[in-house]
């Protein structure tokens, strides 16, 4: 007889949310209520049910947003869409894990997760960690977007990030600018560690010097980081004549630091972003930006998953980066 998680809460005396917060290791729930609840599935014999892959009625995609990366994150939102739009064709329905939403420190265990809501394949964007590494070793089908992965059920797409950062500090050489800062997020999440090591390696290529105190970091996802790290740039005697934004929500928080110093772009200090978020285009100067083609890469990272999950096994992809040359330059 099929266990259900209704028993549980009864037999245990808690909710059925509560039960649910154990299977999946949520936070909110006290040590002994988590030893209880267990000690009843075990009495219960509750064990995971594996569907049957053959069953087309049930058919479910996971998507894993790294923790760092909000829902409403601009670059990230428009590839879900334009994944969910090839894979909803395909009669399939997503669960989504995210760690954003813990006040503990202990991490999801995405694979026990994928188990429990039966999943025929993964997409992970933007995560890495223990846990992905797990999942990643496992028999699901996994696809990575600015998350490497090397399982033999798994492959990635990823924009080249040397190519975003030559295409921002070549358009900055070719108008001129010579003395190029920075400002980047915390280099603990993969493609921002990439991305600044192509800035500096464009830097070299261009024989331009790469100057420390030009190179800021923010600690959030938020145009606050960006309007922060400028002004900390602002604090130098020299100032650089031209700034990447490693994000085009920190290249407009940047943009209303140097406004608020009555510092004009581009004349005195130009700037250039990346992702292309729909607000930069209605700044006052409009936002140059580094594009890098979600609806593309949302296609190619559904059909990649597709094929995984037909057995094939695919090399990694990398996408090259485009540039929308409007008024910060």
């Amino acid at each position: 007889m099929k266990i259900k998680i209704k028993e549980i809460a009864e037999r245990a005396g808690v909710s059925i949310s509560t039960v649910s917060k154990v299977i999946h290791h949520y936070a909110g729930v006290s040590q002994d209520t988590k030893q209880k609840v267990n000690e009843v599935m075990t009495e219960l014999g509750y064990k995971v049910q594996y569907r049957n892959q053959n069953n087309s009625k049930m058919k479910c995609i996971g998507v894993i947003l790294g923790k760092d990366i909000p829902f409403h994150h601009p670059y990230f939102s428009k590839v879900i869409d334009s994944f969910k739009n090839v894979v909803y064709k395909e009669g399939f329905d997503f669960v989504f894990f995210s760690t954003q939403f813990r006040t503990d420190e202990k991490a999801i265990n995405y694979l026990l997760s994928c188990r429990e809501y039966q999943v025929d394949g993964c997409l992970i964007l933007a995560e890495k960690g223990e846990g992905i590494k797990e999942l990643d070793s496992s028999d699901i089908p996994c696809v990575g977007i600015d998350a490497e992965l090397s399982g033999v059920k798994s492959s990635y797409i990823m924009t080249d990030n040397d190519q975003i950062a030559k295409k921002a500090v070549e358009h900055f050489y070719l108008h001129g600018y010579k003395d190029i800062g920075y400002i980047g997020i915390n280099k603990k999440w993969q493609v921002a560690k990439l991305r600044e090591e192509g800035f500096k390696n464009s830097l070299s290529s261009f024989g331009l010097k790469f100057h420390e105190e030009w190179c800021v970091h923010g600690e959030n996802f938020d145009s606050q980081s960006g309007y922060e790290a400028m002004k900390k740039i602002l604090q130098n005697d020299k100032l650089p004549k031209a700034i990447f934004a490693w994000h085009d929500i920190f290249a407009i928080g940047a943009m209303n630091a140097l406004k608020e110093h009555n510092i004009n772009i581009p004349e005195d200090i130009a700037i250039i972003g990346c992702d292309d978020v729909d607000a930069g285009k209605h700044l006052t100067p409009p936002l140059t930006t580094v594009l890098q083609d979600h609806e593309k890469i949302g296609k190619l990272a559904a059909q990649m998953l597709m094929d995984v999950m037909d057995d094939k096994k695919l090399s990694p992809i990398q996408i090259e980066p485009g540039l929308v040359v409007r008024g910060t330059v």
